[in-house]
């Protein structure tokens, strides 16, 4: 079956998924330093919403639906965050093809 190419700006889903060269995935890793200070920022903010949780036993389901939402933000942004140091460091994209 031929590979179907979408326009960028069309049809883009939550299944869309774009084929990078390690380059392109590098470039598109790394953060400017402001950036990295408000994806900071929300973390901190995030892990202090998860110490205020207070449990009830009346509603155990949405503590613990509360739970989950900031743990799975908290892991998103630190994924990002750990994504930019590691494409930061040139370390880690040494291997240039040898000619």
């Amino acid at each position: 079956m031929p590979e179907i190419s979408i326009p960028f700006d069309q049809l883009v889903t939550s299944f869309t998924a774009y084929k990078l060269t390690e380059e392109e995935l590098r470039q598109g890793s790394l953060l400017s330093e402001t950036q990295r200070r408000v994806l900071q920022n929300l973390v901190a903010s995030i892990a202090e919403e998860k110490l205020k949780l207070l449990f009830t036993p009346e509603s155990p389901m949405t503590f613990a639906q509360e739970e989950a939402r900031l743990t799975g933000n908290l892991q998103a942004y630190q994924n990002i965050l750990a994504q930019d140091e590691y494409a930061s460091d040139p370390e880690n994209y040494a291997h240039e093809p040898q000619t």
